[in-house]
């Protein structure tokens, strides 16, 4: 894993080498740059993508994106946008689809507050945030539902205070979207949305992430040492892997590994693999070889403009 400043990736799992215009379906990391920061001014931000079997290739966003996630399914980006802009206030969430890009406002979001971390399926999103009183301080805090049908915002469950440690900072659905995989204090917890029952899982992790097939729970330890496999039915330890970025292959067969490659790399530029989770074997990403520096994460379908 790697331990660089804390930003964000993304994988694509639809994308296609810029000069072919017949779009093919393809495993494909992508990571996100924020680009150049200025004080007061959104600057161009986009993803950069690393298909299978093609070259890398940049996809542009419309802004720069504060919290984020994408579907399981990979069909749609959910973001808020930076708080990093001078003088912009945080209001709401935008959709993001690609193969062309659009954004629209998700209805029913104004109703959410500040948000620290999102998950998303196609029915429901799930946030850890609060909501500010009217000097701006932290009122209420919890991890909260926003139901797409309905436009309803409902409280899943309370956090004790509204410290910084005490939200959750990774967020992973289950596949039907009743329960959530999520990290907190660098504990595992499994919650139920429909009985709010919470479940502890242990101590010493950072990210989690369940399997699009919703057999497994997979969590990075906090040491960056391994990643435990959890069965998503009993919660037992099953298997012991690697460091892992905690993304699954859309079958649910592999797991995204980073990995820095000092002798053929220059400085701290890594590769992608992805890890066998049954015989142990790697299949390195070829276009992301030594163009790799930041940290991945969730799923998005995207084509090459």
């Amino acid at each position: 894993m790697f331990l660089f400043r804390v930003t964000v990736f993304l994988m694509a799992l639809q994308c296609a080498a810029p000069p072919v215009r017949a779009q093919r379906k393809a495993l494909a990391p992508a990571f996100y740059d924020t680009g150049p920061f200025t004080p007061g001014l959104e600057g161009p931000s986009s993803l950069h993508v690393f298909p299978l079997d093609a070259p890398r290739f940049i996809l542009p966003l419309p802004f720069q994106l504060g919290a984020f996630a994408a579907t399981p399914d990979g069909d749609a980006l959910y973001a808020t946008r930076s708080s990093w802009v001078q003088g912009w206030r945080e209001q709401g969430l935008y959709k993001i689809e690609f193969g062309p890009t659009r954004t629209v406002k998700v209805a029913g979001s104004d109703g959410l507050g500040s948000i620290k971390a999102l998950a998303a399926s196609r029915v429901k999103i799930v946030a850890s945030m609060f909501y500010p009183n009217e000097a701006g301080l932290r009122a209420r805090c919890g991890l909260y539902e926003l139901t797409l049908s309905t436009r309803d915002i409902v409280q899943i469950v309370p956090t004790s205070d509204c410290k910084d440690e005490s939200f959750w900072d990774s967020i992973s659905m289950s596949p039907d979207s009743r329960k959530v995989a999520a990290v907190r204090e660098h504990r595992l917890e499994v919650i139920d949305t429909e009985t709010k029952a919470v479940r502890s899982l242990g101590d010493g992790f950072y990210a989690v992430a369940w399997s699009p097939n919703g057999r497994w729970i997979a969590a990075l330890e906090a040491s960056g040492h391994h990643t435990i496999l959890f069965d998503a039915v009993t919660f037992d330890k099953r298997r012991t892997l690697p460091a892992t970025e905690v993304i699954w292959s859309l079958d649910s067969r592999s797991i995204l590994v980073s990995r820095i490659r000092p002798l053929r790399c220059l400085g701290e530029l890594g590769t992608l693999e992805l890890l066998d989770i049954e015989s142990g074997r790697r299949n390195t990403i070829r276009s992301s070889v030594c163009q790799i520096y930041r940290i991945v994460f969730g799923l998005v379908n995207v084509a090459a403009p």
